[in-house]
């Protein structure tokens, strides 16, 4: 077996994956078994002694330990500290992902409050709009039954006034409190 080929295979697998916890346990029994007998496991803190620790780290994050209770050798150190520090950027990018996730919720959860209070305010305007053309159309009906009684207090007094004019004989207005006025 050429552990460069099974690592770049370990990586790439590891980079198609979403959940930490079985990233790393899958990393820690794929080099336990590319770098045999030595055997691999994580740790959230390098504290335990042991014979290989290796930080889980990047310049934003640090993510635990892959610690051995066996050495390992001189020229397969330098691959798998690479390894390590592949695994430490996937997991950063898994954070980042998360992060995204939750900075669009928040965004999608904004927008969705933002537009509840648009339709809330448009409801208002068509409120309003529909009281303005209902107080229009109201307006409206007073104005024409106004020019309605106009034309009949128009028409009753040509009619009045008429009378008054070519009547035969005299008329007499009499006011019962006042008496009589002509």
């Amino acid at each position: 077996m050429n552990p460069v080929n099974d690592l770049f295979l370990l990586m790439f697998n590891l980079s198609q994956m979403n959940r930490r916890d079985r990233i790393i346990s899958f990393f820690c029994q794929s080099i336990s078994e590319i770098f045999s007998p030595g055997v691999f496991e994580f740790r959230e803190h390098g504290s335990s002694p042991s014979l290989f620790v290796e930080e889980i780290n990047t310049r934003n994050a640090t993510y635990g330990y892959i610690c051995s209770d066996q050495a390992v050798e001189k020229q397969s150190l330098i691959f798998l500290q690479n390894s390590i520090q592949m695994l430490a950027v996937i997991l950063e990018r898994i954070d980042y992902d998360e992060k995204l996730k939750a900075e669009k919720r928040s965004v999608e959860e904004l927008a969705s409050n933002r537009l509840q209070e648009i339709n809330h305010h448009i409801e208002e305007l068509e409120s309003a709009r529909l009281a303005s053309l209902n107080l229009i159309e109201d307006l409206s009906d007073e104005i024409i039954l106004k020019e309605k009684y106009q034309k009949t207090l128009q028409e009753n007094e040509r009619k009045f006034r008429n009378y008054i004019e070519n009547a035969p004989y005299g008329i007499l207005v009499v006011n019962q409190e006042a008496g009589l006025l002509e």
